[in-house]
């Protein structure tokens, strides 16, 4: 897929900004099976030099994303992301359910069928 510049759903501004002294730093990469609070932790934790340079932030952070996160990244509206603050409302919104679905193996064998759970019910959970 190729990717056009002013199809990006990052506005010029944001695209335009020069970094100085920039440092190539390696992510680990979000790509649907992790935790979204934990990889923006991360993203953040590991963007902490850059942190007066919002648009640095918001032009650095598709590349912490693959997979079908860096898809849905590309497949946004062009130059709808005007902020760090708003991108990570997006992601977050995106990717929150991954959160609940990712459970161990040890919770999965607690959840015992209540006494009036319909069958239907208990199933849900798995």
């Amino acid at each position: 897929m190729t990717t056009n510049v002013s199809n990006s759903p990052l506005p010029e501004g944001i695209l335009k900004c020069e970094f100085s002294k920039f440092v190539i730093l390696t992510f680990d990469y979000y790509s649907d099976q992790s935790v979204p609070i934990q990889h923006l932790h991360q993203y953040q934790d590991k963007m902490v030099i850059h942190a007066r340079n919002g648009s640095a932030l918001c032009r650095i952070f598709p590349s912490s994303l693959k997979g079908l996160a860096s898809n849905w990244f590309y497949f946004l509206p062009p130059h709808s992301i005007y902020g760090l603050e708003y991108l990570t409302k997006l992601f977050l919104s995106q990717y929150s359910f991954y959160q609940e679905l990712n459970w161990n193996n040890h919770h999965l064998l607690s959840i015992k069928i209540k006494p009036f759970d319909s069958l239907k019910e208990y199933i849900r959970y798995f």
